[in-house]
């Protein structure tokens, strides 16, 4: 019912906004016309937003702690080590399950097959110094991308990567 009030409210002041622009035939008007469709777009954006984090799937699954996950899935197959510093939280580490598939990355859980690409990127400007990241680009929910700060060593940065392609080519039989 909401929804219908608010969809019928950017409708009206739409027709106003027209009818003034008819009436004045000055080109502000139009512009106008800009306000209402972005508040529309920006509702049903956070709308969609708020449904893909709340659908009580499994790959939407955020934990805070590495006791968390193991209660929830059990002991991790494998780890990759992101950032030494925090090497014991589990913001510094990718926890891997080969039988089920899956990675919780930086709390969040993941899975193997949603992983269309990983590659490195350094993020240094000609005046700054830069950290590598380890950027992944998923296939669901909407291309979305992890990117995952790896410090300022290229090499560690393509290690990292290559564990990862390497956990998501592996099989269950590890």
């Amino acid at each position: 019912m909401k929804k219908l009030v608010v969809v019928f409210n950017i409708l009206l002041l739409v027709i106003a906004i027209i009818l003034l622009q008819i009436s004045f035939q000055l080109p502000l008007f139009l512009a106008l016309l800009v306000v209402p469709l972005a508040y529309g777009w920006l509702q049903w954006r956070k709308k969609s937003g708020a449904d893909a984090a709340t659908d009580g799937s499994p790959e939407r699954m955020r934990f805070q702690s590495v006791a968390d996950v193991e209660s929830a899935l059990g002991s991790p197959d494998a780890t990759i080590l992101t950032n030494a510093t925090r090497g014991n939280e589990l913001g510094g580490n990718i926890l891997v399950y080969y039988d089920q598939r899956l990675l919780v990355i930086d709390g969040l859980l993941v899975k193997m097959d949603d992983i269309a690409d990983v590659s490195t990127v350094n993020m240094a400007t000609p005046y700054t110094p830069g950290d590598y990241f380890v950027v992944l680009t998923m296939r669901k929910p909407r291309k979305d991308y992890i990117r995952l700060a790896v410090g300022k060593d290229a090499d560690y940065a393509m290690q990292v990567a290559t564990d990862i392609i390497d956990s998501l080519k592996s099989d269950a039989s590890h």
